[in-house]
């Protein structure tokens, strides 16, 4: 099986998007240097190492009386002193950050403060000199595999369409989420992401067969919640009672699983799980996981703790549901999975979390 870390995320987090030059002349220099970076006040940057506030206020200036001699707009001044101060002040370490390549995007995690240096950059294939890279203002970058542009989901294109060389794609968060990290969790939701790789026409059976299971999958999570509060959880969950659930959950219109879909062929279905309580998020993740033959590893220490109590029965529903409604041959047709992670963004994410909230025991966790 497949595995997929299942981090908790933010949904009001900075993302970033910074173009490497004109024409991405320094796209292959980002990757290798494992930087981003800009050179609108290189003119005037003497000194390697952090800008302050006041440092800033001194290179605007100059940057301003120097850009109007040259004729430059109002408007193009401000937009690009708007950018140098984005990229020095509003970005933050942990900030997911892209980078646009010819035909290609390639997403990464912000490691380090800005800071100056007037080291170049050197970046060469197959002996062809390329020009080299002496932007000074950098943050250093993990940087994730890349992705070719005609395979990213609409919703997340859109991410990238501004013209600025530096821009916030803060607005696509949660489809960004989906499309990096599969699955996710954010503030009580589980977010989880499946991808339909066929090329044919979809059929309507197909489709309709796997939000009903769905739904099915909804009413075992929230039956595993129930049970787990009123310590009735047991070994066996049977069909039966997860269909008595489900209709329960319809009449008295409690189902609240929500899904984002694209049907281009290939297409992107994404749902979204709010449970009462963390037992019912955690449920969720682990079904569709099984569903769809992938493992979870939960970061949260939590998480874990209530996954290691529940998992075992959910496994055995899901399994008994998918036999239940032909789901192998829905897979199949459908060519149904769950996308792959970008696992080294998701694993950089997990690295800094840890480093800033450890681990702290706690003799009272909610678990049994």
């Amino acid at each position: 099986m497949a595995e997929c870390i299942v981090l908790n995320m933010d949904l009001n987090a900075n993302c970033w998007v910074v173009r490497p030059g004109r024409d991405y002349e320094f796209f292959g220099h980002f990757l290798h240097g494992k930087v981003a970076a800009i050179g609108h006040f290189d003119d005037f940057i003497t000194n390697d190492g952090p800008i302050s506030e006041d440092d800033f206020e001194s290179l605007m200036h100059e940057y301003y009386v120097d850009a109007a001699k040259k004729g430059y707009s109002q408007q193009i001044i401000s937009a690009n002193v708007n950018q140098v101060k984005k990229f020095l002040f509003n970005m933050n370490v942990g900030d997911l950050i892209f980078t646009i390549g010819s035909g290609v995007v390639v997403a990464g995690i912000i490691t380090s403060d800005a800071y100056c240096s007037d080291e170049v950059i050197n970046y060469n294939i197959d002996d062809k000199i390329s020009k080299d890279l002496d932007f000074k203002i950098r943050r250093d970058v993990t940087w994730g595999r890349s992705y070719n542009r005609e395979n990213i989901p609409d919703a997340v294109k859109r991410s990238f369409k501004a013209n600025q060389t530096v821009f916030s794609a803060a607005e696509h968060l949660r489809s960004i989420y989906h499309w990096l990290n599969t699955v996710f969790i954010s503030d009580g939701t589980v977010y989880s992401s499946s991808r339909i790789n066929q090329e044919d026409d979809i059929h309507h059976y197909s489709v309709t067969k796997y939000a009903e299971v769905l739904n099915k999958l909804e009413a075992l999570a929230t039956l595993v919640e129930d049970k787990f509060n009123e310590n009735t959880f047991d070994s066996s969950i049977s069909l039966d009672d997860i269909k008595k659930q489900l209709s329960l959950l319809a009449s008295n219109d409690l189902l609240n699983l929500t899904t984002q879909q694209s049907f281009m062929s290939p297409g992107d279905y994404w749902t979204g799980f709010t449970g009462k309580t963390r037992v019912s998020v955690i449920a969720f993740t682990i079904a569709i996981c099984e569903l769809l033959s992938v493992t979870p590893t939960f970061a949260d220490q939590q998480d874990i703790e209530i996954a290691n109590q529940i998992a075992v029965p959910i496994k055995l529903a899901v399994h008994e549901i998918k036999n239940d409604n032909d789901m192998e041959v829905v897979i199949k047709k459908l060519e149904l999975a769950m996308p792959m992670q970008n696992k080294k963004v998701i694993e950089t994410i997990k690295k800094i979390s840890d480093s800033e909230f450890p681990e702290v025991e706690d003799s009272n966790k909610g678990t049994r």
